[in-house]
């Protein structure tokens, strides 16, 4: 197992796993937030399409995070959305952590972690 976090644009074949990273995020933590019947319905099967068709177009920046092979962690950005014409030009528009890679670092099993950057 590598001990290194790599962090690279993102591309189409990796659609379906930010998709069920995402989806599992919502699912944990918007419980009892959000409607249950509408979270129930959150698919990565249904979903993975628009997320390749959004990486695909490079509108924004479609961040991954990898740890021993596996999508840990993603990040998207781009131009504000809220704020247009203003000083503010650019945002993160989501961020999401694996809940078992996060558990790993507070255990201290990964706190010796390089990251590194890919362009």
């Amino acid at each position: 197992m590598q001990n290194k976090v790599e962090i690279r644009v993102s591309v189409g074949e990796d659609a379906f796993e930010v998709e069920t990273l995402r989806i599992g995020c919502w699912k944990k933590h918007y419980a009892g937030i959000i409607d249950q019947a509408f979270l129930a319905k959150l698919d990565p099967e249904k979903s993975y399409k628009a997320r390749q068709a959004a990486i695909l177009s490079q509108k924004d920046i479609n961040l991954v995070a990898i740890f021993d092979g596996k999508i840990i962690g993603l990040s998207d950005a781009g131009m504000s959305r809220l704020h247009q014409g203003s000083l503010i030009e650019g945002e993160v528009h989501s961020l999401y952590v694996d809940e078992d890679f996060r558990s790993h670092i507070q255990a201290g099993s990964a706190t010796r972690s390089k990251f590194s950057l890919k362009t």
